[in-house]
């Protein structure tokens, strides 16, 4: 772990600073630096920096001073938090209109405050609020197939035999999840209240999906939910940046990179700390757990607040601080609580989300048709087909930029010789 470093925020000059960094704590020489592949991981504004600076720098044979070596990968915690957001935003709806069935109304009535949604500002109650609004949802819908709508959940659990419980799933899934589903309720425009509900759960479904797959560690999964959001990223607003990112890091993961070094780097985006099961964070979270540390002992320190100090000996040594920090509480008496960040729905909260759903029969046709929810996937699908159908160019911005410097008999490879026009008719421009 390298020590805290001091630059430049959201700058192609922070960049360099970084990188000069690097050079300083490695001890290597720029020219051993920089003939080795280099993987940076970061936000979106600092791989959209590292792309300026290296455009900056082109053409350049040398490796030093092209930053060919060089790839930025994009951290998987803030790529979850961002279309969290966008997602949470699209359906939240309007709070001031009782009659919106958006999922501020559900929150509202589990208890939880919903006069604002939520943002990444506090991405672990983000996506809190969503679970819990996407798995209240989901027990009316087993309720409504079950064929008790108006029913609420008693005290006790009740045991139901294993082979009706597969039954019930799959018609819950039939009925509510399925593509046909969605279709129907498309076809007629008096059921926009139970379209919206249906949106609703498929797209909370893929942020949730997503976030457990990353704490079970399971990258497949990620990826695959990653696949899904490329899409949908041309059909929501906010999210320009990531139309053109997340592909390219997707097809570079799965499709140009060796499949050896592909591999590597797919399992090095999530780590587990603490080495419990289920809990798997992305490096980029965890590294905002460590700069909410520094912060601590920033503020609850006299001597921590020196700089130079916070760099060189508390940067280093976090998780040992973090430990004496909680053994001196322990010896003192006072309990350690360690925070998994689970949340909890208990039954009267659920009951009164199914008065509520009961009442305005959220799940029904004849529910109350609202301001309608843009179906993110469609519009993104048909985005895409309008601009191969107009052979625009924006389908290129995706494909992996020359980010590794290829080296023939002649030189570098450049740009325009990676892809063969010959063999990709059917993906290259006219």
């Amino acid at each position: 772990m390298f020590k805290l470093m001091i630059a430049s925020d959201n700058s192609s000059e922070g960049v360099s600073q970084v990188l000069e960094g690097f050079l300083r704590q490695t001890k290597l020489s720029a020219k051993e630096f920089y003939s080795r592949l280099q993987v940076l991981e970061g936000d979106l504004a600092t791989c959209m920096n590292l792309e300026c600076l290296r455009a900056q720098r082109k053409p350049s044979g040398r490796a030093e001073n092209s930053l060919s070596g060089i790839f930025s990968l994009l951290g998987a915690s803030h790529v979850l938090w961002n279309f969290a957001q966008a997602i949470f935003i699209l359906h939240f709806g309007n709070p001031s209109d009782s009659n919106d069935l958006g999922a501020w109304h559900t929150l509202s009535s589990l208890g939880i405050p919903s006069e604002r949604p939520t943002t990444k500002k506090d991405f672990t109650l983000m996506l809190t609020h969503m679970t819990k609004c996407h798995e209240a949802t989901i027990i009316h819908c087993l309720l409504t197939v079950m064929k008790f709508p108006k029913a609420l959940l008693p005290e006790e659990k009740v045991k139901i035999p294993s082979e009706r419980l597969h039954r019930i799933v799959d018609l819950c899934y039939m009925r509510f999840f399925s593509p046909a589903a969605l279709r129907a309720a498309s076809i007629d425009p008096k059921t926009g209240g139970l379209k919206n509900a249906l949106l609703r759960l498929r797209d909370f479904a893929s942020i949730i999906e997503c976030d457990r797959a990353m704490r079970a560690g399971d990258i497949g999964r990620v990826l695959n939910m990653w696949k899904r959001w490329t899409v949908m990223a041309h059909g929501i607003k906010g999210l320009n940046n990531y139309v053109i990112y997340l592909p390219r890091m997707i097809l570079l993961l799965t499709k140009v990179l060796p499949k050896g070094l592909a591999k590597t780097l797919q399992h090095s985006l999530l780590i587990n700390p603490t080495g419990r099961a289920n809990h798997f964070v992305a490096k980029d979270f965890f590294l905002e757990n460590n700069n909410f540390w520094l912060k601590f002992f920033y503020n609850h320190s006299g001597i921590g607040t020196e700089i130079s100090r916070l760099k060189d000996v508390f940067s280093l040594n976090i998780p040992i601080l973090r430990e004496l920090v909680q053994g001196i509480k322990g010896d003192s008496g006072k309990s350690v609580i360690y925070q998994s960040h689970k949340h909890r729905l208990t039954v009267n909260s659920i009951n009164e989300y199914l008065q509520m759903a009961q009442q305005h029969s959220i799940l029904s046709e004849s529910a109350a048709h609202q301001s309608k929810t843009v179906d993110i996937y469609k519009a993104g699908s048909a985005a895409l087909h309008s601009d191969y159908k107009q052979h625009k160019k924006k389908l290129n911005r995706m494909r992996p930029s020359t980010v590794l410097l290829y080296q023939t008999s002649t030189g570098p490879l450049e740009e325009a010789d990676l892809f063969d026009e010959d063999d990709n008719k059917d993906e290259m421009d006219p």
